[in-house]
């Protein structure tokens, strides 16, 4: 069941700091997420980074607040002196600190003129551990009120960065920010770096759709490779080609669907192209009730790919695995708390050759995917349902 929403006769609001959402083509995982905490907070104030394209709808009590971008007056000037003195002189990281400081004093601006005129309870919220929870704690610690950001992968690991540096940990690491990783993998990485308060929760997917009878015997002749991603080098979805390639020379009955864009999409096309490719389709960027359709009407013969070198814990795979979709990924980030290799997946090392993972993938029969998607849906049950995992953490929001 999910939460009421607060009868108190004092108003609870949510500041909610977002980098574009409601704006843009990613986060779309906040709209499982928002829903409920609409039910909980008397009011949402949603602060974006950025806004590209059109507003997506958002419940009725969510507003937009001011915008990113204004400065009314530096602060912190403290932070950066302690963080420079900290990295010793490093020029490239001092650049970067810099610029961090000035995206802080960004966000603590935009804070403070959205939050004004809030009567009441207010809690800061960050969906990134970035400069916007940096923003959140150094505002929560002077107004005693609670701050809470979620960690993924990015916000994570100081070796997806230049440097191999993420600017302001040891702050936040000391700080009264209550850090939530939606990994374990996560919680690991952020104790190293001398993180205490935190408190794993995993993200989720809404209940899938029933799939019809007829839908099920009209798609039987084909087996489905199918990925959803940006195509940047991070995801690799150009291995992901090769190893669709090289699974149709064994078998011509394999189609490979790619749902999302990006910059490397005319490459991929090109190489495509060049080999005589057939039956794959890139499906560009597609809003999220379009892929759960498709996931509905053809999970049967289907298998989930991700090729990614690193990661948090794709929602992408919970909503394959909630259709009954088996998994095959690679061993990073936290993607071994999703995929149990040989249960409900394939996962592999992120540098095995491809013609392993294509054979790896050749050797699963019919009865082999059938019971993996099976225990696919009871992964999904146990630990992603969105509904289950968000009102355990608006639980931790509202204590």
């Amino acid at each position: 069941m999910s939460p009421t929403k607060n009868s108190l006769a004092s108003q609870r609001s949510l500041v909610f700091i977002t980098a574009e959402y409601p704006f843009g083509q990613q986060e779309t995982f906040i709209e499982n997420e928002i829903t409920l905490l609409s039910e909980v907070f008397d009011q949402i104030v949603v602060l974006p980074k950025n806004t590209p394209g059109a507003s997506r709808t958002m419940p009725p009590n969510c507003s937009l607040g001011r915008p990113y971008g204004a400065v009314s007056a530096t602060t912190a000037s403290n932070l950066l002196w302690k963080e420079w003195l900290r990295i010793k002189g490093h020029v490239g990281k001092s650049k970067v600190a810099y610029r961090s400081w000035q995206s802080i004093n960004k966000r603590l601006t935009q804070i403070k003129a959205s939050t004004k005129d809030i009567a009441g309870e207010i809690i800061y919220y960050s969906y990134w551990l970035d400069e916007g929870a940096m923003a959140a704690v150094y505002l929560g610690q002077r107004e005693k009120r609670l701050a809470i950001s979620r960690a993924h992968g990015w916000d994570v690991y100081p070796v997806r960065h230049p440097h191999n540096y993420l600017p302001f940990r040891s702050f936040l690491a000391n700080s009264e920010l209550t850090v939530c990783p939606i990994s374990n993998h996560g919680m690991t990485a952020l104790r190293g770096q001398g993180f205490s308060k935190l408190d794993l929760f995993y993200l989720g997917t809404r209940a899938p759709k029933t799939l019809g009878v007829s839908q099920i015997q009209e798609n039987q002749g084909n087996k489905r490779l199918v990925s959803v991603s940006s195509i940047i080098e991070l995801k690799r979805v150009q291995r992901i080609a090769q190893i669709f390639v090289q699974l149709r020379k064994s078998d011509n009955q394999w189609q490979w669907h790619h749902f999302g864009d990006g910059p490397l999409e005319g490459e991929l096309r090109h190489w495509l192209q060049m080999q005589g490719a057939e039956n794959y389709h890139l499906h560009g960027h597609q809003p999220n009730e379009t892929v759960r359709d498709w996931l509905n009407k053809n999970h049967d013969r289907a298998l989930f790919i991700n090729q990614s070198t690193s990661e948090g814990l794709p929602v992408s795979m919970m909503e394959a695995m909630s259709y009954g979709i088996p998994c095959v990924g690679t061993n990073v980030g936290g993607v071994s708390e999703i995929i149990n290799n040989g249960n409900n997946g394939l996962l592999h090392e992120f540098d095995l050759d491809l013609k392993s993972v294509a054979r790896s993938i050749e050797d699963l029969g019919a009865e082999c995917l059938i019971s993996m998607g099976e225990n696919a849906k009871k992964t999904w049950k146990n630990q992603f349902n969105a509904e289950k995992n968000y009102t355990a953490f608006i639980k931790a929001l509202t204590v």
